[in-house]
């Protein structure tokens, strides 16, 4: 299996906790939190990850190297912020396998990988994880139907809801209408637009979730995820 990371971001939110490092290179007890990303592909049988990299992303190159765990690591590095749909169609350029995951530099989420699997092998489509949060403020919420994504809601609410993960599966290809090199969210400007098109598969998974793009929610993760380490 192969997966994409996107690490480029410029994580000014966490800057004042993580001044001299990419965000997803911010340190949990002592380990970078990209590795403890890794680890756990590597757990559930992936063999290649592309790393998505811009923002000091020389730092994450020469940490990993070309391989991790046994797993082969290769880089999409953008010249410049392409934003989350930007960086994934450059990073689909070197994708090898049918279809490929993704998954956030900044966000651990343990999804069931078999049962991703089984939807792609009988549906071949498109995969949006979702999960259920106790606060949906920095998210917005989603909604699905009959296992497909149906609406989105960016009203801010302190509220319990369903959330786009940031984890996904798409067919290799996917994003071949944007030009390379254009700047794009993945979110805003191609999922909010195509969702009522019934083209994109939606599971809701339960297990750890925690995004460390602010100091409180990466300040929890060094205790959420000791045991990851």
């Amino acid at each position: 299996m192969e997966a994409v990371i996107l690490a480029g971001g410029f994580g000014k939110r966490l800057r004042s906790s993580v001044p001299n490092f990419p965000k997803a290179m911010a340190l949990i007890a002592g380990v970078p939190f990209l590795e403890i990303l890794l680890k756990k592909l590597q757990k559930k049988g992936f063999s290649r990850v592309i790393i998505s990299i811009f923002y000091k992303g020389k730092i994450i190159k020469e940490y990993f190297g070309d391989s991790f765990l046994g797993m082969k690591i290769s880089y999409s590095n953008d010249r410049k912020a392409l934003g989350t749909g930007g960086a994934l169609r450059a990073a689909e350029e070197i994708c090898n396998e049918n279809h490929y995951y993704v998954f956030n530099g900044d966000t651990f989420f343990d999804i069931d990988i078999q049962l991703m699997e089984s939807f792609w092998s009988i549906n071949k489509k498109p995969i949006l994880v979702a999960t259920e949060v106790k606060n949906c403020e920095r998210f917005g919420t989603i909604k699905i139907e009959r296992n497909y994504l149906a609406g989105f809601d960016e009203k801010k609410t302190n509220s319990s809801g369903l959330i786009n993960a940031g984890c996904y599966l798409f067919p290799k290809n996917f994003l071949q209408d944007w030009e390379l090199g254009q700047t794009f969210s993945l979110e805003k400007d191609l999922l909010q637009k195509i969702f009522h098109l019934k083209k994109i598969m939606c599971l809701k998974m339960d297990g750890i979730f925690i995004d460390i793009g602010i100091p409180e929610d990466y300040n929890r993760a060094q205790i959420l995820l000791k045991d990851e380490i």
